[in-house]
C-alpha cells in the first residue's frame, strides 16, 4: 500500500497558512527583535544512509518572509554510502557544467555545487581552491588567506581544514625545482601579494582543457611535455600544442627566469624526470599524500567550528556575505559520522540569507564544523526521488529550473547491491485544479531504497475525500480540498 497527500484547489492564488504563530511580547512591534525558528517540513529517503530533509526558517515577525532550507543528511558509517568530488564536463577542471549534468554523468544519487570560481570571459573557470577526486589531486590548493576545504579520507573521516601544496621536480642530473601548483589559474598570492606564475613552476594534466596555461599570467612560457617520466617535447617561449596524454603532464615555467632555465638546462628531450607532491594542513602541520583522501572540494570562508559560529576566515564581500542570497555549505557532526549538504533557496518570494544568518541556521541544525561553498546563482541541489531512476532539482535555483554551469560539486553515491522489493511509491502531481486530469504511475524500491523495475506490478488506484475519480490510472479532480491517493500494487501474471 502507498499513500500520498493530494491538494485540489478551486482557483489559483490560494494562500498557505503560516507554519507557526507567536504570542506578542512585552516590547512593541517596532522595537522587538526578530527571532527565527527552524521548522521541519518533510523528509524523504534518497538511498540507504541518505535523507533529504526540508525545513522552513520562520521569523517571529510575520511581515518578514520565511526562507526554505534543504539538507542532505549523509550517514558516513553506512557501508554503501560514498561521497566524491564532481568535476566539469568530461572530467575537465576548466569546462564547467551543471550539477544535474554532473550527477547524471557520474551516477550520483544526489549532489550540490562546490567551489567558487572566476566567471570573467578571460578566465578559465577553474576552481579557486583545491579539488581531489577518487584519490587523485586535480587542482592544487592556492596561496590565499583563509581558504577552507572539505575533505573525506579513505576511511570516510570528514575534515574541514586549510591545506597547502608542497611539491618538487627532479631532473636526471639531480637538479630540483619546487612545484608551485597543479592545474591552477593565475592569481595574486596572499599575504606576499605576488603574481602566482612569475618565476614559478606549475604542472598541468589533461584535466586542464582550456586554451591557455593559464591566461593573464604576465609571463612567457617555457614548457616541457613529460610522458611516462620522460621529456618528449620542449616549448621554448611558446605553449606546447601536443595534447597531454593520460600518462603525461606539462611542466610550465617562466622563460628567462629560474623556473624557465630549469626546464631549458636540466630537462632536455629524452631525459628522465620525477615529480612528487603532498598536501599539508596549515593548522596541524600534518602531511598527506593525495591517496590518503577520497575527495576534497574547496570552499570559501569557515562558517562553523566546534558547534558554534566562527569568525569569517576570508573577506566575504566578494560572495555578498552581508546580502540575502542563496547559500550552499558542507558540514559534519561532532562524532564525524554524519555529513550535511545544506542549501537555502533564493527564488520568487524567497530572498535567501546573509552568511551570518546562514550560521544561525547551521547552529539550529546542530552541525559541528562547516565551510561556505559557492552561492547565489550557483546554489543547486540535486536528488533522486524514492523509486525513481533519474535525479532532479530538489528546489528552484535563482533562475528557476535553469542550472548554472559550475566549476565542480560534491556528489553522493551508493554502492548497495540489488535488494529485495521493499515498497512502492506513487509518481504524479500533488496539486490539481478542479477539472484537471493527471496520470499516476507506480515506482518500486528495494531494501536499500534504490529503484527497481515495477513493470510487473498492476496497481489499482483510489482517492479519499471525494476529491475525484480514477479511470485507467487517470485522476479527474472534481472537488476542492485535501485528501490522499492510495495505490495497491499486485504482481501481474
Amino acid at each position: 500500500m502507498l499513500a500520498g497527500t493530494l491538494v485540489v484547489a478551486s482557483f489559483a492564488g490560494t494562500g498557505w497558512a503560516p507554519l507557526a504563530q507567536w504570542q506578542p511580547g512585552v516590547a512593541s512591534a517596532a522595537t522587538a527583535a526578530v527571532t527565527y525558528k527552524l521548522v521541519k517540513s518533510d523528509e524523504a529517503i534518497v538511498t540507504s544512509g541518505v535523507k533529504q530533509i526540508n525545513y522552513s526558517w520562520v521569523p517571529s515577525d510575520t511581515k518578514k518572509g520565511t526562507e526554505l532550507v534543504h539538507v542532505l543528511q549523509i550517514d558516513l558509517s553506512n557501508p554503501y554510502v560514498q561521497m566524491n568530488a564532481l568535476s566539469g564536463k568530461n572530467g575537465s577542471v576548466t569546462t564547467g557544467q551543471s550539477v544535474g549534468a554532473m550527477t547524471k554523468a557520474t551516477g550520483a544519487v544526489a549532489g550540490v555545487n562546490g567551489d567558487v570560481f572566476n566567471t570573467g570571459s578571460s578566465s578559465e573557470g577553474a576552481p579557486l581552491g583545491a579539488e581531489l577526486r577518487s584519490g587523485q589531486l586535480l587542482v592544487a590548493p592556492t596561496k590565499l588567506q583563509g581558504m577552507y576545504a572539505f575533505a573525506l579520507t579513505k576511511d570516510k573521516t570528514p575534515i574541514i581544514d586549510r591545506f597547502a601544496f608542497s611539491g618538487s621536480v627532479q631532473a636526471a642530473d639531480g637538479t630540483k625545482f619546487a612545484l608551485s601548483g597543479l592545474n591552477n589559474s593565475s592569481y595574486t598570492t596572499y599575504p606576499d601579494k605576488t603574481a602566482s606564475h612569475v618565476n614559478a613552476l606549475y604542472m598541468y594534466t589533461n584535466a586542464w582543457t582550456a586554451g591557455s596555461r593559464p591566461a593573464n599570467s604576465g609571463t612567457t612560457p617555457m614548457e616541457a611535455l613529460v610522458v611516462d617520466g620522460v621529456v618528449t617535447e620542449i616549448g621554448d617561449g611558446v605553449q606546447i600544442q601536443t595534447p597531454i596524454p593520460a600518462n603525461g603532464y606539462i611542466l610550465r615555467g617562466h622563460k628567462g627566469k629560474d623556473s624557465g632555465n630549469f626546464i631549458l638546462n636540466s630537462l632536455p628531450v629524452g631525459t628522465q624526470v620525477t615529480s612528487a607532491y603532498n598536501l599539508v594542513s596549515q593548522t596541524s602541520g600534518k602531511t598527506y599524500g593525495e591517496s590518503d583522501f577520497q575527495m576534497i572540494v574547496s570552499g570559501h570562508t569557515l562558517l562553523m567550528d566546534g558547534g558554534k559560529a566562527s569568525a569569517f576566515s576570508r573577506d566575504v564581500s566578494g560572495v555578498s556575505g552581508s546580502a540575502d542570497r542563496a547559500r550552499t555549505a558542507v558540514a559534519y557532526s561532532q562524532d564525524g559520522k554524519t555529513a550535511y549538504l545544506v542549501t537555502v533557496e533564493e527564488y520568487g518570494s524567497h530572498d535567501g540569507v546573509t552568511l551570518t544568518e546562514f550560521q544561525k541556521i547551521l547552529t539550529a541544525l546542530g552541525v559541528w564544523k562547516a565551510v561556505n561553498l559557492d552561492g547565489g546563482g550557483s546554489t543547486t541541489m540535486i536528488t533522486r526521488p524514492l523509486g525513481e531512476t533519474a535525479t532532479t532539482l530538489a528546489h528552484p535555483t535563482y533562475f528557476g529550473t535553469t542550472q548554472r554551469a559550475v566549476a565542480n560539486g560534491i556528489g553522493v553515491f551508493t554502492t548497495a547491491p540489488a535488494g529485495e522489493t521493499k515498497g512502492i511509491a506513487a509518481s504524479g502531481p500533488k496539486t490539481l485544479f478542479i477539472g484537471q486530469q493527471a496520470t499516476y504511475s507506480l515506482k518500486a524500491y528495494d531494501t536499500y531504497y534504490n529503484p527497481i523495475d515495477a513493470a510487473g506490478l498492476t496497481p489499482s488506484w483510489s482517492v479519499s475525500g471525494g476529491l475525484g475519480a480514477f479511470g485507467n490510472g487517470v485522476l479527474t479532480a472534481s472537488k476542492a480540498g485535501t485528501g490522499g491517493t492510495d495505490g495497491e500494487g499486485g504482481r501481474g501474471d
